[in-house]
């Protein structure tokens, strides 16, 4: 069984998940859902393509599956969900016998992605990112669709951190698995 699945099947992982849904059922803003995790690994996993990086896909994916699941001890304990979100992936990762060196990696990401800035000064940044914490980063913020989003005038955003426009379209034809970057 490849590592995404077994992270998938994962029974913390699934109980952490299960709780972020709980506490995010009548949430009116963007949601920490399978949606948003996958979202923002095809953003990181197509970023890091197109700017040449040698960053595995697998792991950029893990990262992605990882960065928010923390929001289950922020709801539940008031933690930091990068902080948090970084212990359960080092917890579950290495439960699992993920390799150590990545696992690092991965939780280094993780504990840090949780960046927001002006989102003009962010897209003309495009293709600088080179470490996994960077394109998780961007992707994470890209991943939203604010343009989109009815509950937009009350988001504690700032108006020039909200994303104005899809700048990536994640359709069937750039399903990861399909295009053999995963």
């Amino acid at each position: 069984m490849d590592t995404v699945t077994q992270v998938l099947e994962h029974p913390q992982y699934k109980a952490c998940c299960e709780t972020i849904t709980d506490y995010e059922a009548d949430r009116t803003y963007c949601r920490h859902d399978m949606e948003h995790f996958l979202r923002v690994g095809q953003i990181a996993i197509l970023l890091a393509k197109e700017n040449g990086l040698s960053i595995d896909a697998e792991e950029i994916m893990l990262a992605a599956l990882f960065h928010d699941l923390g929001r289950a001890l922020q709801y539940q304990n008031g933690i930091s969900h990068a902080e948090s979100s970084a212990i359960l992936a080092e917890e579950i990762l290495l439960s699992i016998g993920y390799d150590p060196a990545k696992t690092d990696r991965i939780c280094a990401a993780v504990k840090c992605h949780s960046k927001r800035q002006d989102v003009k000064i962010r897209y003309a940044k495009r293709g600088s990112q080179k470490t996994l914490e960077d394109l998780l980063s961007f992707a994470d913020h890209f991943s939203r669709e604010c343009f989109a989003c009815l509950a937009s005038d009350t988001c504690k955003w700032k108006a020039e951190e909200r994303i104005d426009r899809p700048y990536f379209e994640i359709k069937e034809d750039y399903d990861i698995r399909k295009r053999g970057l995963l």
